[in-house]
């Protein structure tokens, strides 16, 4: 390992334990409850070692991550922390989940499976933002799978690790409210240290003089029929005597942005930022204060962090857990750091970035960092109309929906 990977590795290590500690936050926050978790060491294990400590189920959280980071890791928690974790989700009783702790089954535990999914995109959540903010290079965190079981029982097709692989294991102590404590850890894999990032692509075309991100929190469907108008309006534009249509050359994004912008705050929930949303009827809310951008929320977003079963058609099957999901807070879901332009940034640059990243807005931002509006797919696309007579378009650009 050379000393870059090796730095790599100690940050990641010390940060680990920052990123379980903002889990218990987060856990604090949502449920009420106080979270707590103690470092107990750092090991070198393989999965046959391991689950002499682990020697009942485990749930198995896998985060895919890229970046600095390259690969797939597990997060493991013991059979109590599988049952406490649940049970304080669902917000079942304490004498429920102590029995779930002693003498649970693994058709118990696969019964919680949806709400233990729950309790991982939460964790990740929090290792995410921890990592975004304090290692640099760091790309993204994914909740790719859960797995609950023994460990013993086939852990190379179950948690992709033979009996022998040597990794890296941080040990912890997790206590919520006045369950007893419970053991978890994080395994790290040394491939994950070792694998390159992917190679950045080098474009010096991009319109976002000032870059604060590169990533959104929850990949959006592709634009898909407007963006394919975007590029066949913009490839006729191109196919001009001069290169471009000399009206749409001119124009930047000062002149087609929405300079009414809705604002919140990060410590808002869900349900409050949904209700804002749909009352200003717009699609993106910038989260932060004094014109100053910490993040950008969508209703896609939003809509992809409830649970289904808030739907009408679905309320027979509805639990706390799901109404749980409303109160989740906009900073743990929002995009951040965030892709920014500049008032004279030209509309074909625009249209360029957005055709080639997928992305669908960029807030506007001055010089010193305040945010003068928004510029969405809609807005290039009815900047393209005026200057395009061969194509037309009635009616407002949708930009909310009922998502509840």
């Amino acid at each position: 390992m050379t000393a870059s990977q090796t730095d790599i590795k100690s940050r990641t290590v010390e940060l680990a334990t920052t990123a379980f500690e903002a889990f218990c936050g987060d856990v604090s926050g949502m449920f009420g409850v106080d979270a707590k978790c103690a470092h107990k060491g750092m090991t070198t294990e393989t999965v046959k070692g391991l689950s002499q400590k682990f020697e009942k189920l485990s749930a198995v959280n896998f985060i895919d991550s890229n970046g600095i980071l390259n690969g797939t890791f597990p997060i493991v928690f013991d059979q109590g922390g599988l049952f406490t974790l649940a049970g304080v989700i669902v917000m079942l009783p304490a004498g429920k989940i102590l029995d779930g702790r002693n003498r649970g089954s693994a058709q118990e535990a696969e019964a919680l499976i949806e709400t233990i999914k729950q309790g991982g995109n939460l964790l990740v959540g929090s290792w995410d933002r921890i990592f975004r903010e304090k290692l640099e290079g760091h790309g993204r965190f994914i909740h790719s799978n859960t797995h609950i079981g023994n460990l013993r029982d086939n852990p190379k097709e179950k948690i992709g690790l033979t009996d022998t692989e040597e990794f890296t294991f941080i040990s912890y102590e997790m206590t919520i409210g006045e369950h007893p404590p419970f053991n978890c850890g994080v395994i790290l894999p040394e491939a994950i240290f070792n694998a390159p990032p992917p190679a950045e692509e080098k474009n010096e075309e991009k319109p976002q003089e000032e870059v604060k991100a590169e990533a959104e929190p929850a990949a959006e469907p592709a634009a898909g029929p407007v963006s394919e108008t975007i590029q066949k309006m913009a490839q006729s534009s191109a196919d001009l005597p001069d290169g471009a249509n000399p009206a749409l050359s001119a124009l930047c994004a000062k002149d087609v942005m929405q300079k009414e912008v809705l604002w919140g705050s990060g410590d808002e929930g869900v349900q409050q930022a949904m209700a804002k949303m749909q009352q200003a009827d717009v699609g993106y809310m910038v989260v932060g204060s004094n014109g100053q951008l910490d993040g950008i929320v969508s209703t896609f977003d939003l809509a992809s962090t409830v649970s289904v079963y808030l739907k009408p058609m679905f309320a027979k099957w509805r639990r706390p857990t799901d109404d749980a999901t409303l109160q989740i807070r906009v900073k743990w879901i929002m995009t951040r750091p965030v892709r920014t332009i500049k008032p004279e940034t030209p509309v074909l640059a625009i249209m360029e970035d957005m055709c080639q990243s997928g992305l669908r807005c960029f807030p506007v931002v001055e010089k010193d960092g305040k945010v003068v509006g928004l510029i969405t797919v809609f807005d290039v696309l009815k900047a393209l109309l005026k200057v395009n007579s061969s194509h037309s378009f009635a009616g407002k650009a949708p930009q909310t929906s009922s998502l509840v």
